[in-house]
């Protein structure tokens, strides 16, 4: 069986340590999620949505 997980919506922004969308970091989350998802080891990650909240280009290297 294949396992498959996917990362939506990541809103980062070029902050770090900037909060939004009801006091939640985004980058806190990702991490968070991104820990979760290696211990899945899944067969596939799919990221869709937005991954940047502000469009700039920090916001995009901390998703790299």
């Amino acid at each position: 069986m294949n396992r498959l997980v996917q990362i939506t919506d990541c809103h980062l922004f070029g902050r770090a340590d900037k909060t939004g969308y009801n006091a939640v970091n985004p980058l806190t989350n990702l991490k968070s999620a991104i820990e979760l998802t290696v211990s899945l080891r899944p067969d596939a990650v799919i990221v869709t949505g937005d991954i940047s909240g502000d469009n700039s280009a920090l916001s995009y290297q901390h998703f790299l």
